[in-house]
């Protein structure tokens, strides 16, 4: 597995290779159809379950653990077979990126449950950083706007938008890369958005500017 940061001591190491272990074990457990539980993963690891609570205090620390790690290796295998068209070809990337994506979901789907199914809980837990631009969020909202950025078409203004759709929008439960797309892009959208209606300048990746960024 990936690492957030390169380990700088042999405890380090050990720990990030126990963190690795543990992923894995899980993923076992879920591509077998056995409970994820803390207790099976310290069985499968060979060790108890209060040994483990030195890693994963909670089963709520093991669910986020591990469903942000398979989400960042499934986005570096998305990313790494879109990786083939170039750079200036967002289409074609997206297109490969949601293939690989729907396969992903449709062969593991336990996976694809644990990831998206669960809302993200303890922010604290150990090794999640919501900032990496490894998750699927962030690959697939940065795709999104190069390909806006290359043909400037119209998209409706929030207030348009299904209400399920748009408070997904506001706050998605996968955190989307959005620090680079203007909250408002009223001059970068031509003079009618959506069904032929006058611009508003609202970003579909971005909040208004009386909300909080999820």
């Amino acid at each position: 597995m990936p690492h957030l940061r390169t380990p700088a001591t042999r405890r380090e190491r050990q720990r990030e290779a126990t963190y690795d272990e543990i992923v894995a074990v899980s993923a076992r457990l879920l591509e077998e159809g056995a409970d994820l539980s803390l207790r099976a993963v310290a069985a499968g690891m060979g060790m108890t379950a209060p040994a483990l609570y030195r890693y994963v205090a909670s089963y709520q620390q093991l669910v986020d653990l591990v469903a942000f790690e398979l989400d960042k290796a499934a986005t570096a295998a998305w990313a790494e077979a879109a990786s083939r068209f170039p750079e200036d070809d967002p289409a074609a990337r997206l297109t490969v990126a949601c293939t690989r994506f729907r396969r992903w979901a449709l062969t593991r789907p336990r996976e694809f449950a644990l990831v998206f199914a669960n809302p993200i809980a303890e922010a604290d837990s150990e090794r999640r950083d919501l900032l990496t631009l490894s998750t699927s969020g962030h690959y697939f909202t940065d795709l999104l706007w190069q390909i806006w950025e290359l043909y400037q078409f119209p998209f409706p203004a929030l207030d348009d938008l299904d209400p399920v759709i748009r408070d997904s929008v506001l706050d998605p439960l996968i955190p989307a890369k959005a620090d680079h797309i203007p909250a408002r892009t009223a001059d970068c959208c031509g003079s009618t958005c959506g069904r032929g209606r006058p611009c508003t300048g609202s970003s579909p990746w971005s909040p208004p500017a009386t909300a909080t960024p999820a």
